[in-house]
C-alpha cells in the first residue's frame, strides 16, 4: 500500500522532536519530592494487556525521574460505559485517569467529570496534533474542547480464512452468498460449521457500529439536516435484512446473541466460522500460533461494500477511539497529565501498539519497530481509515442510542420478534423521544 507523502513527512518530524525531547521526556523531579501514584483504569481486554507494558516501561525508566508511579487496573467489559459514567459522577480522585469511548466523551464532559485539555496540548511539542490521524484526534473533542487524547483507534475489518477463499467477500450480497457456502446445515461438505457471526451481545455498541458499515455503503445516513433520526430507510431495511438472513437461515452460531469481541475472535480462532468482521485488534491473535489453530492461514481484506451502477464498489468503515482523560476530581491532575502525554507519544505508542494497541499517531503506524511485528497491516489500516472511515456524531444520548436502543432494536429484527422496517421505526421514534428530552432537537 502506497503511504501519502505528508503522512511520513508528519511522523518524520514527530520522531524528530521526539529525540530532541527524549533526554526530559517525562520531565525531571527534585531528589526531595514525594512519590505520587497515578491509578490508570482501562478495560480488560487487548488494550488494558497493552497498556500494562507501557506501565511497566514507564515505571522502569521514568518513575525515579519523575516521583510518580502508574498503577493500572481494569474493568469488565460488560457494562463498562455505565460504570465509567457512575464513577465520575461519585466525584472519585481515584481513577486518575480514565479510559473513554469517544461516544462517551460529550456527557461526561458536559457533567464536568473531565479535566479540559485545552491548555495542556496546544503548546505541547510532545503530543503534535498533526501527528495524530485527523479522524481520531477530533474523536476526543466536545463543543471545540480536547477532553481526551486517542490513546486507540478501532475500525471493523475483515478476518477470513485464505486457504477456504481464494477470494474474501468485496460486498455485502457476495458476503451472504459466502456465508452460505460455509455453513455445513446449508452445504454438508463445508469445513466449517458456520459461515461468519454477528456482534449481538445485550448492552455494547458493536450490533450497530457495525450494522452502520452496512447501511452507510446503501446510502443511509443516521441523522437528517434538523437531527433526526433517519434508520427506517431503504438503506436502513437492507442492511438489517444482512443480519436477519444470517440468523434465519442459521449461518451464525446458535448463542450468537451473547457474542462480542472475545466470542468473534474464538470462532475465528477455533475454525467454526471462515470469515468474520471484527475489529482491527484482532489480528495479533489470529496469527499467533499459541493462541490460534489455524494462525498461517488468516488474512484480512477490505471491509465489504456496495456495489454501484458505475461497478464501483463503495465501503464505509466505522472509526471510533478509546482515549486517556483525566478525571476532574483527581489530585494529581499535572502528574496524570505527565503520564498521559508520554503514554500517548511516539515513545508510549509504539510500545502500546507493539504489545497489541493501535495508537493513531503516524509515527507509530509507520514506525520500525511496528512494521517488524506487524508487516503491512498498519499500511493497510491508515489506508483504508483514510479513504474509507466514517464516525458517528458526538451526541450526548450517542451511547445510550448504540448501546440500548439500537442493540435492543437490532437483534428483535434479526431474530425474527419484528420486521426490519418495523424495528427500524421503533428505533426512530425512541432517538427521537430521547433526544427531545435531552434537548439536543427541538
Amino acid at each position: 500500500m502506497r503511504v501519502p507523502r505528508r503522512w511520513l513527512q508528519a511522523a518524520g518530524s514527530t520522531v524528530a522532536a521526539l529525540t530532541l525531547l527524549s533526554g526530559g521526556l517525562a520531565g525531571a523531579a527534585s531528589q526531595s519530592s514525594p512519590l505520587t501514584t497515578v491509578y490508570i483504569q482501562m478495560w480488560s481486554g487487548p488494550e488494558g494487556t497493552a497498556m500494562q507494558t507501557a506501565v511497566n516501561y514507564w515505571d522502569a525508566h521514568f518513575e525515579h525521574r519523575t516521583h510518580i508511579k502508574v498503577v493500572e487496573t481494569q474493568l469488565g467489559r460488560v457494562g463498562y460505559h455505565s460504570k465509567i459514567v457512575s464513577e465520575l459522577l461519585s466525584k472519585s480522585p481515584t481513577p486518575d485517569i480514565v479510559y473513554p469511548f469517544n461516544f462517551d466523551i460529550p456527557r461526561l464532559a458536559k457533567a464536568g467529570t473531565l479535566v479540559n485539555l485545552d491548555r495542556f496540548v496546544k503548546t505541547d511539542k510532545l503530543i503534535n496534533v498533526s501527528d495524530f490521524f485527523p479522524v481520531a484526534w477530533k474523536e476526543g473533542q466536545y463543543n471545540g474542547h480536547q477532553y481526551g487524547i486517542p490513546m486507540d483507534m478501532s475500525e471493523p475489518v475483515l478476518f477470513y480464512r485464505k486457504d477456504l477463499l481464494k477470494t474474501p467477500p468485496n460486498t455485502w450480497n457476495q458476503f451472504l452468498k459466502d456465508a452460505a457456502h460455509f455453513t455445513r446445515s446449508i452445504n454438508p461438505k463445508s469445513p466449517t460449521l458456520y459461515g461468519t457471526t454477528l456482534y449481538a451481545a445485550t448492552g455494547f455498541a458493536e450490533p450497530m457500529q457495525l450494522w452502520e458499515e452496512i447501511f452507510w455503503p446503501y446510502g443511509g445516513h443516521l441523522f437528517n439536516a434538523q437531527g433526526l433520526p433517519t434508520l427506517d430507510s431503504p438503506a436502513g431495511i437492507k442492511a438489517t435484512e444482512v443480519g436477519r438472513t444470517l440468523v434465519k437461515d442459521h449461518e451464525v452460531p446458535p448463542d450468537y446473541q451473547t457474542y462480542e469481541y472475545p466470542q468473534v475472535l474464538a470462532a475465528l480462532q477455533s475454525g467454526a466460522v471462515a470469515f468474520a468482521q471484527e475489529w482491527n485488534a484482532a489480528w495479533p491473535s489470529l496469527i499467533d500460533c499459541s493462541q490460534t489453530k489455524y494462525c498461517h492461514d488468516f488474512a484480512y481484506a477490505p471491509i465489504p461494500g456496495v456495489r454501484q451502477k458505475d461497478g464501483k464498489v463503495v465501503r464505509y468503515y466505522h472509526v471510533h477511539t478509546i482515549n486517556l482523560a483525566i478525571n476532574a476530581a483527581s489530585k494529581h491532575i499535572a502528574a496524570a497529565y505527565r503520564v498521559v502525554r508520554w503514554l500517548s507519544s511516539t515513545q508510549g505508542g509504539i510500545i502500546y501498539t507493539v504489545a497489541g494497541g493501535n495508537t493513531p499517531r503516524k509515527s507509530v503506524f509507520f514506525s520500525k519497530a511496528v512494521a517488524k511485528v506487524r508487516p503491512g497491516y498498519m499500511n493497510f489500516l491508515a489506508t483504508q481509515v483514510d479513504r474509507h472511515g466514517k464516525h458517528e456524531p458526538p451526541l450526548l444520548d450517542m451511547t445510550t442510542i448504540d448501546l440500548v436502543i439500537m442493540n435492543a432494536d437490532l437483534n428483535a429484527a434479526w431474530s425474527g420478534q419484528l420486521s426490519p422496517a418495523a424495528a427500524l421505526k421503533k428505533g426512530d421514534a425512541q432517538i427521537t423521544a430521547l433526544l427531545k428530552k435531552d434537548g439536543e432537537i427541538k
